[in-house]
């Protein structure tokens, strides 16, 4: 069986939190978690860290994703994925 695109189930978490529900955030990082592993993965050769620091990385990411949601409406999954990924560098460059 075929299952329904990831992206898909994350618009649906995205389009949930911009309706106010505020379990959605956590939802919707939960849901992005794997593509933001990718994602850090690939920043990571940009900025080399060890894999301990990758790890300690992408968590600070997460914080930073989470709070920058409380100011950001990102409307479509692409921009979501735009504040995820400068939130990363954010953190790589500190």
């Amino acid at each position: 069986p075929t299952s329904v695109p990831t992206t898909m189930y994350i618009q649906g978490a995205l389009d949930q939190f911009l309706a106010g529900d505020p379990a959605a955030k956590g939802r919707l990082i939960t849901l992005a978690e794997k593509r933001l592993l990718v994602l850090a993965r690939k920043l990571k050769i940009a900025f080399p860290t060890s894999p301990e620091e990758t790890a300690g990385v992408v968590n600070e990411a997460y914080l930073k994703l989470h709070k920058a949601l409380d100011e950001v409406r990102p409307g479509t999954v692409r921009q979501f994925f735009a504040l995820a990924s400068l939130q990363m560098r954010r953190v790589l460059l500190d």
